[in-house]
């Protein structure tokens, strides 16, 4: 009895435990993505999907930072900067 009692609550810990890192993971994928550090985003999203985040949660990071380097760029081009400036930017 007291040993399925200490399983169950060893599994909740490690079940909130997990979501704080799959969440951490997220955070620091967001991060490199924002700073431009791509070459940590392969690891940040393997680490992110060992804590328990699904395909959608790291799309959606990636998806919402994709949507802001677009519309920096439309509003670079709608300023009027060439396509020289623009290649040099990225």
């Amino acid at each position: 009895m007291n040993r399925k009692i200490l399983e169950n609550q060893y599994t909740k810990e490690s079940n909130q435990s997990n979501r704080v890192l799959k969440a951490t993971s997220l955070l620091y994928l967001k991060e490199a993505l924002v700073n431009e550090q791509y070459e940590d985003c392969a690891e940040l999203i393997q680490a992110a999907k060992n804590y328990g985040a699904s395909f959608d949660e790291v799309k959606q990071v990636l998806d919402k930072e994709a949507q802001k380097i677009q519309s920096e760029l439309d509003e670079d081009i709608d300023e009027g900067q060439d396509d020289e400036v623009l290649r040099r930017r990225f």
